[in-house]
């Protein structure tokens, strides 16, 4: 397949990428950028999909931290929903699952990171969020219906946020993690019990000091 050469070349398509982009364009205007990501969606921000969006203070349109016309209009080229299979630092040289292959002058790899993968049995099951991504908001928001239940597997700051989330839309949520209280690898013991007193108040059932050791679909 042909080969192509960018001066610039992006790995990953978060926050730290689309600054790179801003980054690149101060300095060089017009050398063509090749942002390559995993996601289906162009550079957005975070946070709003454990918070505004969902309490109606974000649209998703509003979560993007460029308008598409801007990549275009900046010389950047977007290959989404591609992964990587290879890279030869010593060629300067990348090439994706589909054999295609891209050379590069300077090349940045800011691919972030992911969820840890459960080990245990029924970890891998279809239905399964381990939630990080736009995508998976709009899959979890279309099955977040009012009355439902869900269960929400660790109690970090995006463990908390989901669980609080889904609780504010009238589900019934439960949550299941190994420390004594909410967000204790950041919070002390006193703000942590409180906190986890607060969701208890609102309706979360908190395991503490727990993890689940299976996971099995029924109907």
């Amino acid at each position: 397949m042909p080969e192509n050469i960018y001066p610039y070349v992006i790995v990953g398509g978060g926050l730290a990428g689309a600054a790179a982009v801003d980054g690149i364009r101060e300095r060089d205007s017009t050398g063509p950028i090749l942002l390559i990501s995993g996601e289906r969606d162009a550079p957005y921000d975070r946070p709003p999909l454990t918070k505004k969006l969902w309490t109606g203070g974000m649209k998703v349109e509003e979560v993007f931290v460029h308008p598409q016309p801007f990549y275009a209009e900046h010389r950047v080229e977007m290959l989404l929903d591609t992964w990587l299979t290879e890279l030869d630092a010593k060629q300067h040289m990348l090439r994706d699952g589909a054999g295609n292959s891209f050379r590069y002058d300077k090349l940045l790899l800011a691919t972030g990171g992911a969820p840890r993968q459960l080990t245990i049995p029924g970890g891998n099951l279809a239905g399964l969020s381990y939630y990080r991504t736009l995508e998976g908001y709009r899959q979890l928001r279309a099955a977040a219906k009012p009355g439902k239940s869900a269960v929400v597997i660790g109690g970090g700051f995006i463990g908390s946020e989901i669980a609080a989330a889904l609780r504010m839309n009238d589900l019934s949520v439960t949550m299941i993690f190994p420390e004594e209280w909410l967000v204790a690898r950041v919070f002390p013991e006193s703000l942590g019990r409180a906190l986890t007193d607060y969701y208890r108040a609102k309706g979360v059932n908190v395991l503490t000091g727990d993890m689940p050791k299976s996971i099995a679909q029924r109907g």
